[in-house]
């Protein structure tokens, strides 16, 4: 409640922006670029961008994996274990980075007559 009353009455002399700036949380909301809305365009490029640094993250564990599976002594081929391994092993993800290298050279539409 003191805030507020802080707040108003910084209003009624004129200096409410000034005061807003001087509260952290605030100026942390005005200063960031998450006010700013990307373009539908500019937000599939990024969530492109992000999918494909996952997957190679996704691909190097694999790769991981591989050698742990690789190392396993011969009487865990038949293990629980083993099985999740080559579960994981399994997975085609070179596939999923070609579907989003598909998905950045799509030809997104522009709206508003700009295509």
């Amino acid at each position: 409640m003191k805030r507020f009353t802080i707040a108003f009455e910084a209003c009624e002399e004129g200096g409410f922006r000034a005061y807003i700036k001087g509260i952290p949380e605030i100026q942390a909301i005005m200063n960031s670029d998450s006010g700013r809305k990307q373009s539908r365009v500019q937000r599939w490029a990024t969530a492109c961008a992000n999918a494909e640094t996952a997957i190679n993250s996704l691909i190097e564990l694999q790769s991981e994996y591989q050698d742990w599976r690789d190392g396993l002594p011969d009487n865990l081929d038949d293990s629980a274990v083993a099985g999740k391994l080559d579960t994981i092993i399994d997975l085609d993800l070179e596939e999923v980075l070609s579907t989003i290298d598909e998905a950045r050279n799509i030809d997104l539409p522009l709206g508003y007559g700009k295509d």
